[in-house]
């Protein structure tokens, strides 16, 4: 699993997103073992355990169609729950790189 880091200040973040989003794909099958399956974000992280990764940790769900993007805010559930989308919150923008950047930045301050 490719994991991407961004800083806030990144000015290549719209990039990015246009980046991952190309590269997505429907219809993925689910991985016959979860071992192992996050330790590329943990590592980037700096962290040894799925339980550290989720402690102050947000996540923004992306999802795009032929109006743009969607930015969908999360509240942290724990390392049980995981995270929840906040329903009701999702974010639109257009597929610029700055309005891109605007909606992400947004969504990531709604997150709970």
């Amino acid at each position: 699993m490719p994991v991407l880091v961004l800083n806030e200040g990144d000015e290549n973040t719209g990039a990015q997103i246009l980046l991952a989003l190309s590269n997505s794909r429907e219809n993925i099958p689910h991985p016959p073992t979860w071992t192992g399956l996050v330790d590329p974000l943990l590592n980037t992280a700096g962290v040894k355990s799925f339980n550290s990764f989720m402690k102050g940790a947000k996540c923004v769900d992306v999802s795009h169609d032929q109006k743009g993007v969607t930015f969908t805010p999360t509240t942290n559930g724990g390392p049980r729950k995981g995270f929840v989308a906040l329903t009701g919150k999702g974010i639109k923008a257009g597929t610029s790189e700055e309005e891109l950047t605007r909606g992400l930045r947004a969504a990531f301050d709604a997150c709970e």
